[in-house]
């Protein structure tokens, strides 16, 4: 099945936002993680942040790439290209909204 180009703009725009809100989670959960675990320092802590990096890194990786991956395998690799640029782009827009956001806000 051939995707037309508002599709991949329009795939690429719903696996960026995942990323998005996704990362957004993560930093709510770092700038309250205090009031949820405490101050004190801990290995316990310290390996339950690293654990989140892995897990954030799986979660965006599945996000981002495993779609192309698979088209590409499937040998759809101008399909696969398309998407995984088609991301990047609206991450990179999504991205500088965000940061203009906290720009604007602070």
């Amino acid at each position: 099945m051939q995707l037309s180009s508002r599709e991949f703009i329009v795939q690429g725009f719903v696996r960026a936002l995942g990323v998005v809100v996704y990362t957004s989670a993560v930093a709510l959960l770092l700038t309250r993680s205090h009031e949820l675990f405490g101050n004190a320092p801990s290995v316990l802590a310290g390996a339950s942040f690293l654990l989140l990096l892995v897990l954030s890194v799986a979660a965006v990786g599945l996000l981002l790439f495993v779609t192309p991956v698979l088209s590409y395998i499937d040998g759809k690799k101008a399909e696969a290209v398309m998407l995984l640029i088609s991301t990047m782009v609206w991450l990179a827009v999504l991205t500088m909204f965000v940061l203009t956001l906290q720009v604007v806000v602070v």
